[in-house]
Protein backbone atom coordinates (compact mmCIF):
# COMPACT_ATOMS: atom_id res chain seq x y z
CA UNK A 1 0.00 0.00 0.00
CA UNK A 2 1.28 3.46 -0.89
CA UNK A 3 2.71 5.63 1.85
CA UNK A 4 4.27 9.05 2.30
CA UNK A 5 7.90 8.31 3.16
CA UNK A 6 9.85 10.02 5.94
CA UNK A 7 12.49 11.18 3.47
CA UNK A 8 9.82 12.84 1.32
CA UNK A 9 8.85 15.28 4.05
CA UNK A 10 12.00 17.29 4.60
CA UNK A 11 11.60 20.16 7.04
CA UNK A 12 12.75 23.75 6.73
CA UNK A 13 14.50 25.19 9.75
CA UNK A 14 12.44 27.68 11.76
CA UNK A 15 14.42 30.64 10.38
CA UNK A 16 14.19 29.41 6.75
CA UNK A 17 15.68 32.11 4.44
CA UNK A 18 14.22 30.92 1.09
CA UNK A 19 11.47 33.56 0.66
CA UNK A 20 12.61 37.18 1.26
CA UNK A 21 9.06 38.55 1.53
CA UNK A 22 8.13 35.98 4.18
CA UNK A 23 11.41 36.51 6.05
CA UNK A 24 10.71 40.25 6.30
CA UNK A 25 7.14 39.63 7.47
CA UNK A 26 8.41 37.09 10.01
CA UNK A 27 10.77 39.71 11.43
CA UNK A 28 7.94 42.19 11.92
CA UNK A 29 5.86 39.56 13.72
CA UNK A 30 8.79 38.58 15.94
CA UNK A 31 9.04 42.21 17.03
CA UNK A 32 5.29 42.53 17.59
CA UNK A 33 4.80 39.14 19.27
CA UNK A 34 8.14 37.86 20.65
CA UNK A 35 6.38 35.07 22.58
CA UNK A 36 4.94 33.45 19.45
CA UNK A 37 6.58 30.70 17.37
CA UNK A 38 6.99 32.99 14.30
CA UNK A 39 8.88 30.58 12.04
CA UNK A 40 8.64 27.92 9.33
CA UNK A 41 6.03 25.49 10.69
CA UNK A 42 7.04 21.79 10.50
CA UNK A 43 4.66 19.03 9.43
CA UNK A 44 2.62 17.16 12.04
CA UNK A 45 1.75 13.47 12.03
CA UNK A 46 3.14 10.12 10.94
CA UNK A 47 5.81 9.96 8.25
CA UNK A 48 4.40 6.68 6.84
CA UNK A 49 0.91 8.16 6.41
CA UNK A 50 -2.00 7.06 4.23
CA UNK A 51 -3.77 10.44 4.42
CA UNK A 52 -2.00 13.66 3.45
CA UNK A 53 -3.68 16.96 4.40
CA UNK A 54 -2.18 20.07 2.80
CA UNK A 55 -2.96 23.56 4.04
CA UNK A 56 -2.13 26.77 2.20
CA UNK A 57 0.08 28.41 4.87
CA UNK A 58 0.20 28.94 8.65
CA UNK A 59 -2.50 31.19 10.13
CA UNK A 60 -1.44 34.34 12.00
CA UNK A 61 -2.90 33.37 15.38
CA UNK A 62 -2.92 29.64 14.67
CA UNK A 63 0.16 27.75 13.49
CA UNK A 64 2.32 30.88 13.33
CA UNK A 65 1.63 31.43 17.03
CA UNK A 66 1.78 27.81 18.22
CA UNK A 67 4.20 26.15 15.80
CA UNK A 68 1.88 23.26 14.81
CA UNK A 69 -0.35 23.14 11.68
CA UNK A 70 -4.00 24.13 12.29
CA UNK A 71 -3.42 24.59 16.02
CA UNK A 72 -4.98 27.53 17.85
CA UNK A 73 -7.52 28.66 15.25
CA UNK A 74 -11.07 27.74 14.21
CA UNK A 75 -9.95 25.60 11.27
CA UNK A 76 -8.00 23.45 13.72
CA UNK A 77 -11.03 23.14 16.03
CA UNK A 78 -12.97 21.59 13.15
CA UNK A 79 -10.12 19.58 11.59
CA UNK A 80 -8.88 17.84 14.72
CA UNK A 81 -12.41 17.20 16.01
CA UNK A 82 -13.13 15.48 12.68
CA UNK A 83 -9.94 13.39 12.78
CA UNK A 84 -10.68 12.30 16.37
CA UNK A 85 -14.25 11.36 15.42
CA UNK A 86 -13.01 9.27 12.47
CA UNK A 87 -10.39 7.47 14.56
CA UNK A 88 -7.54 9.16 12.70
CA UNK A 89 -6.21 10.79 15.86
CA UNK A 90 -6.09 9.97 19.54
CA UNK A 91 -5.79 12.03 22.71
CA UNK A 92 -7.35 15.44 23.29
CA UNK A 93 -7.00 18.54 21.13
CA UNK A 94 -6.47 21.57 23.37
CA UNK A 95 -5.12 24.04 20.76
CA UNK A 96 -1.62 23.53 22.18
CA UNK A 97 1.28 21.67 20.50
CA UNK A 98 2.02 20.09 23.91
CA UNK A 99 -1.51 18.69 24.34
CA UNK A 100 -0.35 15.13 23.52
CA UNK A 101 -2.60 14.76 20.47
CA UNK A 102 -1.32 12.04 18.11
CA UNK A 103 -2.35 11.44 14.49
CA UNK A 104 -2.87 7.89 13.17
CA UNK A 105 -1.91 7.30 9.54
CA UNK A 106 -2.19 11.04 8.82
CA UNK A 107 0.32 13.79 8.13
CA UNK A 108 -0.54 17.51 7.93
CA UNK A 109 1.65 20.14 6.30
CA UNK A 110 1.40 23.50 4.56
CA UNK A 111 2.16 24.26 0.90
CA UNK A 112 4.04 27.32 2.18
CA UNK A 113 5.81 26.85 5.51
CA UNK A 114 5.81 30.47 6.74
CA UNK A 115 3.03 32.98 7.40
CA UNK A 116 2.41 35.19 4.31
CA UNK A 117 1.14 38.80 4.49
CA UNK A 118 -2.67 38.95 4.22
CA UNK A 119 -2.67 35.12 4.08
CA UNK A 120 -1.78 35.28 0.36
CA UNK A 121 1.12 33.30 -1.08
CA UNK A 122 3.11 33.93 -4.26
CA UNK A 123 3.88 31.23 -6.87
CA UNK A 124 7.62 31.52 -6.16
CA UNK A 125 6.98 30.82 -2.47
CA UNK A 126 4.90 27.75 -3.33
CA UNK A 127 7.74 26.57 -5.60
CA UNK A 128 10.21 26.87 -2.73
CA UNK A 129 8.14 24.32 -0.84
CA UNK A 130 8.92 21.79 -3.58
CA UNK A 131 12.63 22.30 -2.97
CA UNK A 132 12.13 20.83 0.50
CA UNK A 133 10.71 17.60 -0.89
CA UNK A 134 12.80 14.56 -1.74
CA UNK A 135 10.89 14.28 -5.00
CA UNK A 136 7.31 14.45 -6.34
CA UNK A 137 7.07 10.66 -6.67
CA UNK A 138 7.61 10.29 -2.92
CA UNK A 139 5.13 12.82 -1.61
CA UNK A 140 2.37 12.05 -4.14
CA UNK A 141 1.95 8.45 -3.04
CA UNK A 142 -0.62 8.51 -0.19
CA UNK A 143 -3.95 6.76 -0.73
CA UNK A 144 -5.90 9.97 -0.06
CA UNK A 145 -4.96 13.64 -0.38
CA UNK A 146 -7.07 16.45 1.08
CA UNK A 147 -6.21 19.96 -0.07
CA UNK A 148 -7.18 22.68 2.41
CA UNK A 149 -7.67 26.30 1.31
CA UNK A 150 -7.32 27.51 -2.29
CA UNK A 151 -4.11 25.92 -3.48
CA UNK A 152 -3.62 24.06 -6.73
CA UNK A 153 -2.66 20.38 -6.79
CA UNK A 154 0.49 21.39 -8.68
CA UNK A 155 1.97 22.94 -5.51
CA UNK A 156 2.75 19.42 -4.29
CA UNK A 157 2.35 17.09 -7.23
CA UNK A 158 4.27 18.90 -9.97
CA UNK A 159 7.69 20.51 -10.30
CA UNK A 160 7.19 21.72 -13.89
CA UNK A 161 6.24 25.33 -14.59
CA UNK A 162 3.91 25.99 -17.58
CA UNK A 163 5.00 28.19 -20.45
CA UNK A 164 4.04 31.79 -19.60
CA UNK A 165 2.44 32.27 -23.02
CA UNK A 166 0.11 29.30 -22.56
CA UNK A 167 -2.72 28.64 -20.15
CA UNK A 168 -1.62 25.97 -17.65
CA UNK A 169 -3.05 22.53 -18.34
CA UNK A 170 -5.06 20.85 -15.55
CA UNK A 171 -2.78 19.12 -13.04
CA UNK A 172 -2.35 15.41 -13.72
CA UNK A 173 -2.56 13.31 -10.59
CA UNK A 174 0.56 11.13 -10.29
CA UNK A 175 -1.40 8.30 -8.65
CA UNK A 176 -4.60 6.38 -9.37
CA UNK A 177 -7.60 6.89 -7.09
CA UNK A 178 -8.80 3.50 -5.88
CA UNK A 179 -12.26 2.38 -6.92
CA UNK A 180 -13.59 2.38 -3.39
CA UNK A 181 -13.06 6.15 -3.15
CA UNK A 182 -16.53 7.50 -3.87
CA UNK A 183 -15.56 11.07 -4.75
CA UNK A 184 -12.44 12.81 -6.08
CA UNK A 185 -10.36 13.57 -3.02
CA UNK A 186 -9.37 17.02 -4.29
CA UNK A 187 -12.98 18.11 -3.84
CA UNK A 188 -13.02 17.28 -0.14
CA UNK A 189 -13.06 20.19 2.26
CA UNK A 190 -13.07 20.17 6.02
CA UNK A 191 -15.22 23.25 6.55
CA UNK A 192 -17.29 25.71 4.55
CA UNK A 193 -16.54 29.41 4.71
CA UNK A 194 -20.30 29.95 4.89
CA UNK A 195 -20.38 28.27 8.33
CA UNK A 196 -17.06 29.49 9.68
CA UNK A 197 -18.36 32.05 12.19
CA UNK A 198 -18.08 31.71 15.98
CA UNK A 199 -19.73 33.44 18.88
CA UNK A 200 -17.58 33.88 21.98
CA UNK A 201 -18.94 34.43 25.47
CA UNK A 202 -16.23 35.68 27.81
CA UNK A 203 -12.91 34.30 29.03
CA UNK A 204 -12.47 32.26 32.21
CA UNK A 205 -9.46 31.34 34.38
CA UNK A 206 -10.49 27.67 34.53
CA UNK A 207 -11.54 25.35 31.72
CA UNK A 208 -14.37 23.92 33.82
CA UNK A 209 -15.83 27.42 34.28
CA UNK A 210 -15.92 27.91 30.50
CA UNK A 211 -17.58 24.51 30.04
CA UNK A 212 -20.19 25.24 32.71
CA UNK A 213 -21.01 28.58 31.05
CA UNK A 214 -21.54 26.82 27.70
CA UNK A 215 -23.84 24.26 29.37
CA UNK A 216 -25.75 27.00 31.17
CA UNK A 217 -26.35 28.95 27.96
CA UNK A 218 -27.37 25.84 26.00
CA UNK A 219 -29.75 24.82 28.80
CA UNK A 220 -31.56 28.16 28.35
CA UNK A 221 -33.19 26.68 25.25
CA UNK A 222 -32.03 29.11 22.57
CA UNK A 223 -33.13 27.68 19.21
CA UNK A 224 -30.21 29.35 17.39
CA UNK A 225 -27.78 27.07 19.30
CA UNK A 226 -29.39 23.89 17.95
CA UNK A 227 -26.76 21.81 16.18
CA UNK A 228 -23.92 24.20 17.07
CA UNK A 229 -20.69 22.88 18.54
CA UNK A 230 -19.60 24.06 22.00
CA UNK A 231 -15.85 24.68 22.26
CA UNK A 232 -13.46 25.74 25.00
CA UNK A 233 -10.25 27.25 23.65
CA UNK A 234 -7.11 27.61 25.74
CA UNK A 235 -5.34 30.94 25.17
CA UNK A 236 -2.07 32.17 26.61
CA UNK A 237 -2.24 35.83 27.65
CA UNK A 238 1.21 36.77 28.86
CA UNK A 239 1.96 34.59 31.89
CA UNK A 240 -1.72 33.67 32.35
CA UNK A 241 -3.84 30.99 30.69
CA UNK A 242 -7.52 31.71 30.05
CA UNK A 243 -10.29 29.62 28.50
CA UNK A 244 -12.70 31.09 26.01
CA UNK A 245 -16.25 29.75 25.70
CA UNK A 246 -17.44 29.51 22.11
CA UNK A 247 -20.21 28.11 19.93
CA UNK A 248 -19.20 27.39 16.33
CA UNK A 249 -20.85 26.65 12.99
CA UNK A 250 -22.67 29.94 12.32
CA UNK A 251 -22.95 32.04 9.20
CA UNK A 252 -22.08 35.72 9.56
CA UNK A 253 -25.76 36.68 9.70
CA UNK A 254 -26.79 34.05 12.28
CA UNK A 255 -23.71 34.70 14.46
CA UNK A 256 -24.51 38.40 14.74
CA UNK A 257 -28.18 37.67 15.41
CA UNK A 258 -27.22 35.18 18.14
CA UNK A 259 -24.95 37.72 19.83
CA UNK A 260 -27.70 40.30 19.73
CA UNK A 261 -30.02 37.90 21.58
CA UNK A 262 -27.39 36.96 24.18
CA UNK A 263 -26.44 40.61 24.74
CA UNK A 264 -30.06 41.33 25.72
CA UNK A 265 -29.57 38.82 28.54
CA UNK A 266 -26.56 40.75 29.86
CA UNK A 267 -23.89 38.46 28.34
CA UNK A 268 -20.79 39.83 26.65
CA UNK A 269 -20.79 38.24 23.21
CA UNK A 270 -18.46 38.57 20.21
CA UNK A 271 -19.26 37.30 16.71
CA UNK A 272 -16.22 36.64 14.54
CA UNK A 273 -14.73 34.54 11.76
CA UNK A 274 -11.13 33.31 12.33
CA UNK A 275 -10.76 33.04 8.53
CA UNK A 276 -11.23 36.81 8.05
Amino acid sequence: MARVTADAVAEARADCPLCPRLVAFRGRNQTAEPGWYNGAVPSFGEAAARLLIVGLAPGLRGANRTGRPFTGDYAGDLLYATLLKLGLAEGEYRADPDDGLRLKGVIILNAVKCLPPQNKTLPAEETNFEKLMAGPDDISAPDTKVLEAKIEETSVASTEEPDEAEEPAPAKLPFEVKKEVKAPVEKKVVASVESSWNIQIGAYPKKEEARLKLKEIRASGYKFLSGKQAITVEVQKGAKTVYRARFSGFTQKTAKAACAQLSKKGLTCLAFSPQS
